[in-house]
Order: structure tokens, then sequence, then C-alpha cells
């Protein structure tokens, strides 16, 4: 393994996802720990560390204010292997520092007894500090993801010496929409090749952002977080650049905002709406199609069923994924949905967030999307587990490997007098007459199909079938399975995952009581 180059190394290295291991290996020898470095400083990861980095010129200035830095000089330049910079995070990183430096909080206090003087105090010194670190940052550093959200006052570090050459290579940007304009017209001469774009929207949109959205040649992602209308928004929505490929819209509380301007981006992957207006989404219905649309996320609210089951039927053949956020009208038009998914969207991966009304829509959804792989059920409506385990064992498409169950107390609650026919599958209202039933008791026929309702037997059993089912199913592939609940595992419960889990019919197993996200990987710095 010694004989292995610096390349082989590192590429083992980088699919390594956790930093304890990798911590562990920078003590082997010294070969590794160049190698390691580099990869565990691309993001500042000490900034105590980081702040011995610092010239001897950039020392004796935070000296004279009282800040005590070792003057000795670090193994590696660290600075250099930085490619990530949040102001955010510069700014935890000087309150550590200064926590660490209890005599010039102490001095600052003696000077004055005055809270608002001291506050003043100490955000000069926070200026001070990271000004300081900025300026290093510029002369030494080629940051690829610069986050700058303007913690800091007067710091205007895109004019800085080698700031050019720090930041021509920027692919990912985090901002605030009302940082000043310099910022922006600095970076728009710098940077035409931003590819993320992450806004914060104030009240007030910069000039300077404007610019620099306009000279960008190739961004594809864009995430914007609106949390208030105002009338800036318009300009800037429809005068984004078309080569877009993803587009995440995050809205405040009874926030609409004009969707029309979407319709541009024609080569939009991924479409992701958290919003609880969804003013002039009708308009996608008659002419605007996106025929490369893969994964489409409603995260807080949707349009209407009828506005939406129109957009899948233009765009629903080629999407992979999609994600509706919990919907409290419980009306046919929900059954109706799960149909038209499987009527428009064949060669669907990923389904979040399905209402069983009665278990032949999901046999539908399974027939039809055979490269189905994770299926989100809302439970709200099924208190009968284990015949909705063995319909999933029995026709899940043979790639199917992650089920997701949300349990929502709250309508649970609501809704508990409610479970399924073990006969037809259909909602077993008080009055629900089935012929199955009839033709049952008619012929005294013993079916071998044990279902029962979970109010009579524990939960441990309905799992228990399930794992066992699934470890006899052909195709096999382990189950990954998350359930959404308030309620914690039972000792047997633990149990019975840990022996599935060892028998290798259970991949991943966990219990989330986070009732209002997707657990996928999103734009946040």
């Amino acid at each position: 393994m010694s004989q292995l180059n610096s390349d082989c190394f590192s590429e083992i290295f980088e699919h390594i996802d956790d930093k304890v291991t990798l911590h562990s290996c920078l003590l082997v020898n010294r070969h590794w720990c160049k190698i390691l470095v580099k990869i565990l400083w691309r993001d500042v990861w000490n900034y105590n560390t980081l702040i011995t980095c610092l010239p001897k010129e950039s020392k004796e200035i935070l000296y004279e204010k009282g800040i005590i830095i070792s003057t000795s000089t670090p193994i590696f330049n660290y600075v250099t292997y930085c490619k990530i910079l949040s102001d955010y995070h510069i700014k935890n990183g000087i309150e550590r520092l200064l926590k660490n430096q209890q005599n010039i909080l102490s001095s600052s206090s003696s000077l004055n007894n005055d809270n608002n003087n001291n506050n003043n105090n100490n955000n000069n010194i926070y200026n001070i500090i990271a000004n300081e670190i900025y300026k290093m940052f510029m002369k030494q550093s080629s940051l690829k993801i610069l986050g700058f959200e303007s913690h800091f006052q007067n710091i205007n570090f895109t004019s800085y010496p080698g700031a050019f050459e720090c930041l021509k290579n920027l692919t990912d940007l985090h901002c605030r929409s009302n940082i000043y304009s310099e910022f922006f017209y600095h970076l728009s001469q710098i940077c035409q090749n931003i590819q993320l774009l992450s806004i914060e929207f104030e009240m007030k949109i910069s000039n300077g952002l404007l610019e620099l959205i306009s000279v960008q040649k190739n961004l594809k992602y864009l995430e914007l977080n609106i949390w208030e209308y105002f009338e800036d928004l318009i300009p800037l929505l429809f005068n984004l650049p078309n080569t877009l490929i993803k587009l995440e819209l995050n809205g405040g509380e009874n926030l609409s905002i004009p969707l029309l301007f979407i319709e541009k981006f024609i080569n939009l992957r991924e479409l992701v709406l958290s919003l609880d207006g969804f003013l002039d989404f009708d308009k996608f219905q008659y002419s605007t199609t996106f025929p490369n649309l893969q994964i489409l996320k409603f995260k807080c609210a949707c349009p209407s069923y009828d506005l939406l089951i129109k957009f899948l039927e233009n765009n629903g053949k080629n999407l992979r994924e999609l994600y509706v956020d919990i919907v409290y009208d419980f009306s046919d038009d929900d059954n109706s949905l799960n149909l038209i998914i499987a009527k428009f969207c064949p060669n669907i991966r990923k389904f979040s967030s399905i209402y069983l009304y009665d278990l032949e829509t999901l046999k539908d959804i399974f027939n039809n999307c055979q490269y189905l792989e994770s299926l989100r059920i809302n439970c709200d409506r099924c208190s009968n587990r284990k015949l909705l385990f063995d319909f999933i064992v029995k026709y899940s498409p043979k790639n199917f490997f992650e089920l997701k169950l949300y349990d929502n107390p709250d309508i649970i609650k609501s809704n508990q007098e409610i479970s399924l026919c073990f006969h037809c599958g259909e909602e077993d209202f008080p009055y629900h007459h089935c012929n199955e039933e009839d033709d049952d008791n008619n012929n005294n026929n013993n079916s071998n199909t044990n279902y029962y309702d979970l109010e009579s037997e524990s939960q441990e059993a309905a799992y228990e079938f399930f794992f066992k089912s699934w470890a006899n199913r052909i195709p096999q592939k382990p189950i990954s399975l998350i359930i959404t609940t308030d309620y914690d595992l039972t000792e047997n419960m633990k149990i019975l995952i840990e022996k599935y889990s060892k028998l290798g019919v259970i991949k991943d197993f966990m219990i989330s009581n986070n009732y209002y996200d997707d657990d996928d990987d999103d734009f946040y710095f």
C-alpha cells in the first residue's frame, strides 16, 4: 500500500465522508498528512489555527489592539488549501477567538462600563480581525465557494490586492440582495462563470446584483429565498439567464409570487417550489413544457390538483422524482393524483407523499411505474399496516428498495376510526359493504392470507411479517425503511431491526420526527 502514489491516496481519501476517520489518518505518516490536510482544509477547519497563518504585519496590527496570537509558524500554510469561505463562519471563529482572549474583554469593560460603547468597541475589533483574514485570503487562496451576508462593515475585500486571482474561479456564491453595490460590481468584473447562486432577499435589491447576474455565462443553479413581496423583484425575476437547470424558490407565509418568469427556463431539470401561493401557475398548462424536467418538488403546498394534473400530463414523462408535501384536503382529487402518476409518470424513480385511499391505486402505481425505487406513503388513513406491507412485497417493482412511512399524529388523531378493508383494500367505514366478504362467508373459504388490524395485533408483528416477506421476495434488495412519527421504538422493535439488519434484509432503518421537510441535499451554505 505504501507503493501507491499521491493521486491514488487522494482519490481514496476523497471518498471517505467521515472527518473523524480522516483525522486519524493524519497521524499515519507525513505523506498521508500532506494529502489529507489539503482535503480537510478545503473548508476552514479551525479558525484559531487559521489566524496563526496571518502574516507578521497583520499579527502586529492585532497585537496593538491587545489581541495576542502565537508568533510560531504553523506546519502548513493552511489558507492556501481553503476553497470555501463564509463571513458567517468567520464571525463565529472571531467570537471563539475573543472568548479565549479574556484580557481583551476585561480591559474593554474596564475602560467603559457603558454597554453601547462596549458593543461598538467589540464590533470594531471584529472588523479589524475580519479585515486581516480577508486580506490574507485574497493574497494566498483560490476560492471556489463564497458566502457573504455583510456581517462586517466597510470591508470591501473584492478590491484588495490579489482579489482577482483569488475569486476568478468562483463557482458558488451565497449572498443577500441588499449588499453594497461595489461588492457586486467588483465581482461582475472578476466572475462570469458562477454556476450556483443563492440569494437571501431583503426589502432592497442592490443595482450591483442585477449587474452581476447579467454577466453570468453559465449560471445553472439558482436558489431564491423571498420572504416578502416588493416591486423590485419583478425586473430581477424576468431578467434571469435562461441557462438554469435547477431553480429553487422559497417564499414566506401567504406570499404569492408571479411564476410566469419560470417558463423561459426550458432546460430545467429540477424545479423546487416552497410557496403558499401559485400565481400564474395555470398558464403553464397551455403552452409551456419542460422536456428535460426530472425532479419536481412542492415542499410547502402544491397547486390545485387540476393544475398539477395538467402540468404532469405535459411534463411527467421524464420525471424521475416527485415530492408533494402535506395536503390536508382529504378529497377524491387526492386519489386521482395517484392515478395520474401511474398514467403520466412511467419513468419515476422516487415518489414522495402518496395518500392511500385504496390499495388498488397503489398497485396501479407499482404496475405502471416499473422503475420506482423509493416511495413515501402518508399512512394517516391506513391503520392496517400488515395489509399495506403485503401489497408492497407482492407488487412493488424489482428495483424498489426504499420505503418511507409518514405518520402525522395530528391527523391520525382525527382519523383514527378509519381503516382499510382486508378483502378489497378500500376504506372500511362502519357501513362498508364488500362483495368479496360475502363470497367468503357463503363459501366458508378460509383464506391463507393473514391480514389483521393493528388495533388487535402489535406493531412488532406487522413489521416482522414485512421483514420475513421481504427476505423471501425475488428479486430481493435490502430494504431501507424510514418512519416519520413522534413515537419511540420499543425494545422489541429494536431487537427485530437488529436481527434483520444482520440477516441483510434491512439496509437502513431510521425514525424521524421531521414532518415538514424532505431529506435531500439542498443549496444551503
